[in-house]
């Protein structure tokens, strides 16, 4: 059986390794790292590969804020463009997720650097200078509206577009956020298409 059939169940309800990296639009190494560490589940056909029920994936992604992404379009930019890609910083204690981060922006034209707590942010903005911060509000030790207000006390991130990112909604949420400093806000699960059209946005 090839790795590409699927005889496991009605089509749609199980997918392969590669229609999953193609929906999330990451690797099939990441997605066979996630069925490896026990994070996404997954059946074995007799032949040995893997497939992953429908639901499964959609749990998958629901719990760790995550939408489908179609795969991107090739980058048919010049070497001078890709030289000048913008520098994100994404800022979240979801290693999954920042997994994903790291292949979607860069697969869309940026340079991108992850953390998953907000320690690293003032050395982060020192040294790898970027362009745009995305950062998440609920996270273990200091929190989103403690980063930013440490980040603003750094001369070189004063006036960076910083921009606020959680699961929690209301308009409360959004005056704080707006209130603190932040100069937009996206909510989780992340939709990648709009997060793209915002940090070419802000870092324009």
């Amino acid at each position: 059986m090839s790795e590409n059939s699927d005889q496991d169940g009605p089509s749609g309800r199980f997918l392969t390794s590669a229609e999953v990296a193609e929906q999330v639009g990451v690797s099939a190494r990441t997605v066979s790292n996630w069925i490896r560490d026990g994070h996404l589940r997954a059946h074995r056909t007799p032949g040995g590969h893997a497939r992953i029920a429908a639901e499964d994936l959609r749990v998958f992604l629901a719990e760790r804020g995550i939408r489908p992404l179609p795969t991107p379009a090739p980058d048919r930019r010049s070497d001078e463009q890709r030289a000048a890609r913008k520098r994100i910083l994404f800022i979240d204690d979801d290693e999954n997720l920042l997994e994903i981060i790291r292949e979607v922006l860069g697969a869309n034209g940026f340079e991108v650097q992850t953390a998953r707590h907000g320690f690293l942010a003032g050395y982060l903005v020192a040294h790898f200078r970027p362009q745009a911060i995305v950062l998440d509000l609920m996270m273990p030790g200091l929190d989103g509206f403690e980063i930013l207000s440490l980040l603003r006390k750094q001369p070189d991130a004063r006036a960076l577009p910083v921009i606020a990112c959680t699961s929690m909604r209301g308009p409360d949420v959004e005056a704080r956020a707006r209130d603190a400093g932040f100069v937009s806000y996206v909510k989780k699960p992340l939709d990648f298409r709009k997060l793209v059209a915002l940090l070419r946005e802000v870092t324009a």
